[in-house]
């Protein structure tokens, strides 16, 4: 009962992904060069690459995180640390 008049779009599909990579193979050459040559392109440039990884900088200052980094790096010294205190209510920390 199929009618051969529709077009399966899977089938479409199917016959669009042998063409390009028939396409593709058979310049295989033309896109190794071509991958190879922008590779060493956008190397050359990675030199200049300046990454910021702060979180300081990538929140506003009202945000409670980037206060409460800011809190402990002038208490503690250091953004990134936790500090913990125990006080033994009775003898020491070894005997109970």
């Amino acid at each position: 009962m199929s009618d051969p008049q529709i077009p399966n779009p899977v089938q479409d599909q199917e016959r669009l992904a042998d063409r390009y990579a028939r396409f593709v193979i058979r310049r295989r050459r033309f896109f190794i060069v071509s991958i190879l040559v922008l590779t060493l392109i956008l190397s050359w440039f990675i030199r200049d690459l300046d990454i910021r990884n702060d979180p300081d900088t990538l929140l506003p200052p009202a945000n409670r995180y980037v206060a409460t980094n800011a809190y402990t790096e002038r208490h503690f010294g250091m953004g990134n640390l936790m500090v913990f205190a125990l006080k033994v209510k009775a003898g020491d920390i070894y005997q109970p």
